[in-house]
């Protein structure tokens, strides 16, 4: 997860939709 975070650039549109992928990836295990 946290190297998703790291991966996307910073702007405020870019969270949820990180955040969305760190669900989906948590989700797949």
């Amino acid at each position: 997860m946290a190297r998703v975070l790291f991966i996307n650039p910073g702007p405020s549109g870019h969270i949820n939709p990180t955040a969305a992928l760190c669900k989906e990836l948590v989700a797949r295990g």
